[in-house]
C-alpha cells in the first residue's frame, strides 16, 4: 500500500506528468484531489482515440467506456453490456456508437466466462466492419502490476476527495493512481488523502467516477500505453461515493488475456 517512490518510480512518474501536461487543454470524469488546480486534470479525448462511449445519458454525456483493442473488437465491463437498449441493438446486429469522428456499428457481445464457470466483469464487443483509421490499444501482458502507476481517463461524473461526486458535465479528465494490491482477478488502489501524514497521494491522484465503468487503467510501457485493467466498481465503506479512502477495483486484464486472444481469433 506504500507510495514511497524509488528512483524507477520517479522516472515513470516524470514520464506520466509529461504526458498529462502535453494532453492538457482548457476544456473542463474522474474524481480528483481537492487541493490541485482542476485544470491539471483536463484533457482532450482525441488524445485517446481508441476510447468511446457505449451509451449517452439524458443530458447527452458519455456513459460506460469501451476501448478498441483490435480492428473489430473493443473491451469493456460486462455490466456495461446489460442495458435493454444495447441488448436490443445487438440482437438486431446493429447498435451504433461514435468512435473517432464516425458512427460505427456493434453487432455482437461476448462476456467472459472461464472453463470452470467463473465470471468476471469484462466483455468484448464486436464491430460489424473493421476500424482502420484508429490504432487499437494493446493489452498489458505482464504480472508485475503491483506498485505501478496507472493512468485513468474518463468522461464520468466528477468531484473531489472531500466533496465526493457532485459534478456531471461529461467532460474528459485524466487522473493517476498507484496499484496497491493485485489479486487473481483484481487490480486495486485507494484514493489517498493528500492531507494524510503518510503522504501517499500522487500529484494527480484520482479515481473514476460514475459513468466511467468499462474504462481502461493504462500503464506506460516502452512502446506506449497498454490496458492493464477495466473499471468495474468501488468500495466506499459507507461513505459518500468518491471521497478519500475509497477502494477502486479494476478487472485484471493479465488473467483474461488468453480468453481475449482466443475470442478474437474465433471471429
Amino acid at each position: 500500500m506504500g507510495r514511497g517512490a524509488t528512483s524507477g518510480d520517479d522516472m515513470r512518474h516524470l514520464i506520466l506528468l509529461s504526458i498529462l501536461a502535453a494532453l492538457s487543454t482548457t476544456a473542463h470524469a474522474i474524481v480528483v484531489r481537492h487541493d490541485i488546480d482542476p485544470t491539471s486534470y483536463y484533457s482532450n479525448a482525441s488524445n485517446y482515440p481508441a476510447l468511446f462511449a457505449i451509451y449517452r445519458t439524458k443530458h447527452n454525456n458519455p456513459d460506460c467506456i469501451a476501448s478498441l483493442i483490435a480492428p473489430q473488437w473493443a473491451i469493456t465491463a460486462a455490466h456495461c453490456t446489460e442495458d435493454p437498449v444495447f441488448l436490443t441493438g445487438i440482437k438486431k446486429k446493429h447498435y451504433e456508437v461514435m468512435l473517432g469522428e464516425e458512427v460505427r456499428v456493434l453487432d455482437q457481445v461476448v462476456r467472459y466466462k472461464s472453463e470452470d464457470g467463473n465470471e468476471l466483469d469484462i466483455a468484448l464487443v464486436h464491430f460489424s466492419e473493421p476500424v482502420s483509421d484508429i490504432v487499437p490499444l494493446p493489452l498489458y501482458r505482464h504480472d508485475d502490476e503491483l506498485g505501478r502507476i496507472v493512468i485513468i481517463p474518463g468522461w464520468g461524473d466528477s468531484g473531489t476527495g472531500i466533496s465526493g461526486v457532485d459534478i456531471s458535465d461529461g467532460v474528459f479528465r485524466v487522473a493517476e493512481n498507484r496499484i496497491d494490491a493485485v489479486t487473481p482477478k483484481w487490480l486495486v488502489w485507494v484514493f489517498d488523502d493528500p492531507r494524510s501524514k503518510l503522504n501517499r497521494a500522487l500529484t494527480y491522484e484520482g479515481i473514476s467516477g460514475p459513468g466511467d465503468s468499462g474504462g481502461p487503467a493504462l500503464i506506460m510501457t516502452t512502446k506506449g500505453l497498454a490496458i492493464a485493467g477495466i473499471s468495474s466498481g468501488q468500495k466506499t465503506f459507507g461513505r459518500p461515493e468518491g471521497v478519500y479512502g475509497a477502494e477502486e477495483y479494476y478487472v485484471r486484464v493479465f488473467v483474461c488475456a488468453q480468453w481475449i486472444d482466443e475470442t478474437i481469433g474465433k471471429k
